[in-house]
């Protein structure tokens, strides 16, 4: 009984470990078109210019005593002091002007602050952008390779993944897109992706510069596009190499064509570490079941 619950966790973990990607459950790498140029700096000025210094005012008492009560100390009549209220109009006025001045110099100094901060925003910003584009540039050359690698593709003969290994893995792994995969057997020996579109239109160009980057989407010399799968003749493919081909999928779907170019190009993200890590981790488990199906296993194709 105990040993059937351990199963039963056990099929619980590896559904979920498996299930074909949906979503991102990685940080994508800021390249490309995922390179959002956002600039983070604030140009709001945080001055206030209103409470810029402490208002000063001459309050001093310009009333004098003109009539002194005779019987006593007491002055009974008062009178402003023309000099002195002349003096503290002078003394308020040179104040306020110099509050004038001062608070004129602040909105000046936010003004210039604000400008050079949104110059540094937009400079920052056209950085982004340059390096945006130069890394969707470096791309182009990969991008154009594998869809040439579609588009040719279409309507030449391909394999399947036998309806029952199919089934099997959808049950187990959770892997429910395998039957979407077409393998192509397309070249002599291991250089699939140097004799991978001569097969399939002997006068194609062949982009050279892009050759190595394909490489990054080749593991045991299968190489994988989309749901395309390019196989050379002398390799015998087995299940993780369906399961490294329905998670490379997945990468396509999220990722876009493009998007798997410039990541592949542009950063040391290492799709294909991803994929072999996940592909790794599914039949460690798979494993563990003690199931009738490993991923050493001959795949079968029809």
């Amino acid at each position: 009984m105990k040993y059937l619950f351990s199963i039963f966790l056990s099929l619980i973990v590896l559904a979920s470990e498996a299930k074909e990607l949906t979503s991102f459950d990685f940080d994508i790498p800021s390249v490309g078109k995922f390179r959002e140029c956002i600039s983070q700096i604030n140009c709001t000025p945080t001055q206030n210019c209103n409470s810029f210094y402490k208002k000063k005012r001459d309050t001093r008492n310009c009333k004098k005593c003109i009539m002194k009560n005779p019987l006593g100390a007491n002055c009974i009549a008062y009178s402003n002091d023309p000099y002195c209220e002349t003096a503290k109009a002078a003394q308020n006025a040179a104040y306020q002007f110099a509050e004038a001045t001062a608070k004129l110099d602040c909105e000046r100094a936010k003004v210039s602050g604000r400008i050079q901060c949104e110059s540094k925003k937009i400079h920052e910003l056209a950085i982004c952008e340059s390096k945006k584009k130069d890394e969707i540039a470096a791309a182009q050359g990969l991008t154009q390779e594998l869809l040439k690698y579609i588009e040719l593709s279409k309507g030449k003969k391909f394999s399947q993944v036998n309806d029952s290994v199919s089934e099997y893995m959808k049950i187990h792994l959770d892997l429910s897109n395998l039957h979407e995969l077409n393998f192509y057997n397309v070249a002599n020996g291991e250089n699939v992706i140097d004799r991978g579109l001569m097969y399939f239109s002997p006068d194609v160009f062949i982009n050279r510069k892009s050759i190595p980057n394909l490489g990054l989407l080749q593991s045991g010399h299968v190489l994988f596009v989309k749901n395309f799968v390019y196989v050379p003749r002398s390799h015998d493919l087995i299940v993780e190499d369906a399961i490294r081909a329905s998670i490379f999928m997945s990468f396509y779907r999220l990722l876009g064509i493009d998007g798997v170019a410039q990541i592949s190009t542009s950063s040391s993200f290492g799709l294909k570490e991803q994929v072999e890590n996940r592909a790794t981790r599914l039949c460690d488990r798979l494993y563990n079941l003690r199931v009738e199906f490993s991923c050493a296993d001959r795949l079968e194709l029809h």
